[in-house]
Parts: C-alpha cells; structure tokens; sequence
C-alpha cells in the first residue's frame, strides 16, 4: 500500500515544524503520553510498567517506565525518533510478575500533534504493532500506507484486532502480495474450560472480562492461538492454547508469588 501523494506532503509538513534546531538531523525528539489504563485495570495491582520499544536506524530500542495504576494523571516520556515514516512506538503493560500483555501504540508522523507531542492508545496497538514487526524484522514498513492500514484494521476486524493471521500478514508483505482483504479474524471455536468461577480479565486490555459461571466445564468462544488471562481476585493466571478445529491444547494456571 504506497503511501498517496496528499500523505507524503502531509509527511513532509509535520517533520519541519517539530525539529527544531535539529531539522536538519536524523532523529527529532517528541513527548510520548502515556496511555491510562481502563477502568477494570485501574483499581488493580496487576500493571506497574510500560515497556515501550520502537525501532530507530535499524536497531530495536526498549524503555521502561514505572508509573503508579491508580493515578489519573498522564505520564509522559522524552524518546528520541527517527525522521522518517510510519516510525511505530509500543507501549506493553508489564505485570507484577513479568507477564507482556496487548501493547498500546501509536504511529509517527502520523499521529503527531501539536508541540512535539504523541498520545499512546490501545485502541492502535494492532496496526502499530504490524508497523513495528515490518521494520524490526527488516521488511519495509515505512511504505505503508499507515493511514489506510489504520483505518482497514477498525473497519475489519473489530473487537477481534488482535486476532488476524500474524504470520500470513506479515508473510505477504514480505513478498509484495499483502491486501487489506487479508485482514480478517482467525477462526473462533466453542472451547470448554475447566477452570474456577470469577471473573477474567484478557491480555487486551480493552476487552471485557470473562466471566465463569460455577459450573464446570464452561463453554466460551475463543479464536485459535494463545490466550492469557488474569483472574480479578489476582489469584490466578491462566494460559489457554486453542489448535485448529477448537482443540484446547493446554491450559495452565498458576499465580506467582509477588
């Protein structure tokens, strides 16, 4: 998807204004808000950190931010960025025992605002996330039309954005083949889960919580993948593999001591 003509002159006009006196240098530094975390997460003592990573010149770069998840201020962070299109910055909620979960993002120049500033989002973590893996591995994410891609992955896939064939989407623009059409959900199956009552929160962070009624097993629709989930009560940690035709590979549960 190249970017169109009115995109780049866009592009072009954001970079001067918030360089500065190094505009005519490699890199420009912004503030990158952080993002709050949802209602259900908040009250929790399940997140403490962001680990932010974005790619710059080639290299993969990783900052940690503690932040205190009760608080409704906005952290805010100084990263320094390359000039260029379609740079991706991620912002995963670490858990108290190290667990990564759905990162939030946002894609520069893209969504620069005034003042040097970009917002973190959960809300674009999937399309950021693609961006992110296209440059860390080397295929070109700079060519994206990130403003469509944006758009394509709301309109497509809904509450399930973090449900597409990774390894497919990322195939295909590694070849040239990619089209917005091959962003759609991967199968979901009925699974039963032997698990204790309550309620479960996801690793994306902007879906409800599984609630479990007390009789076992309980029937959820779930795609196939990797699914981990945090009880509210924080006494369990749950890793659910759903295969091809709904088969639960494993499940785990454990709790870590804090």
């Amino acid at each position: 998807m190249p970017p169109s003509r009115d995109m780049a002159l866009l592009i072009l006009g954001l970079l001067v204004p918030v360089s500065g006196c190094d505009q005519w240098g490699d890199n420009y530094e912004l503030t990158v808000e952080l993002p709050r975390l949802p209602a259900a997460w908040r009250a929790a003592s399940e997140i403490g950190a962001y680990e932010l990573r974005w790619v710059a010149h080639g290299r993969e770069q990783r900052l940690r931010v503690e932040f205190d998840p009760s608080s409704d201020a906005r952290g805010v962070v100084r990263l320094r960025l390359p000039k260029r299109p379609n740079v991706a910055v991620l912002a995963y909620p670490v858990t108290y025992d190290g667990v990564l979960l759905k990162p939030a993002g946002a894609i520069v120049p893209l969504e620069l605002r005034s003042g040097g500033r970009v917002r973190l989002r959960f809300e674009r973590g999937p399309p950021a996330y693609l961006l992110y893996r296209l440059d860390r591995d080397g295929r070109g994410g700079a060519a994206v039309n990130a403003a469509r891609l944006v758009a394509e992955f709301e309109a497509r896939l809904g509450e399930l954005r973090w449900w597409p064939d990774w390894v497919a989407v990322l195939d295909a623009f590694e070849r040239g083949v990619f089209r917005v059409t091959m962003l759609r959900a991967v199968a979901q199956h009925r699974v039963e889960l032997a698990l204790p009552p309550g309620a479960y929160r996801p690793a994306d962070l902007l879906a409800p919580p599984r609630h479990l009624p007390a009789v076992a097993p309980s029937e959820v629709l779930l795609p196939e993948g990797v699914h981990r989930w945090f009880s509210e009560d924080g006494e369990r940690f749950v890793t659910i593999q759903v295969g091809p035709g709904g088969t639960v590979a494993a499940v785990s549960v454990v709790r870590p001591r804090r």
